[in-house]
């Protein structure tokens, strides 16, 4: 629950923090940089701010592509990108959705590698166990 709390705490903090950078400065016809170099530095900071909540649920996701339960799963890639929504609204030039894209579907691909190699080990069982039988029933 503490996790969870700080995960919701970097996504409102970040949103809010680009919110009173752009009225303070994107907004200002009095600041001398062109927006386009705020906005840069805004991608920056965002990017700064998630690059490690980013790296932490690759973790926790790549351990979740071993458990038997894909609704959890599920649930979890969607709330984790929905988060992150407000955030690409505010600020698009920082591709943080791309990011989040890529660790979703490298999470999804690894859960199919899981899947793969279960349906594999299964078949491979199955398969023994039928040839075992063949040679048991087979008359002499």
């Amino acid at each position: 629950k503490q996790w969870y709390q700080r995960r919701v705490a970097i996504t409102a903090g970040v949103s809010l923090t680009i919110t009173t950078f752009t009225t303070a400065y994107c907004d200002n016809s009095n600041v001398s940089l062109p927006p386009a170099e705020l906005e840069g530095i805004l991608s920056e900071f965002a990017y700064l701010h998630f690059s490690d909540y980013f790296k932490h649920m690759q973790n926790r996701f790549t351990r979740e592509t071993q458990a038997p339960d894909n609704a959890m799963l599920v649930r979890g890639l969607d709330r984790f990108y929905r988060r992150l929504q407000p955030v690409h609204t505010l600020l698009p030039s920082a591709s943080l959705d791309r990011i989040a894209g890529e660790i979703v579907t490298n999470t999804i691909r690894c859960r199919v590698q899981y899947f793969t190699e279960t349906l594999h080990s299964h078949f491979s069982e199955t398969l023994s166990d039928v040839k075992q039988a063949l040679m048991v029933s087979k008359p002499a």
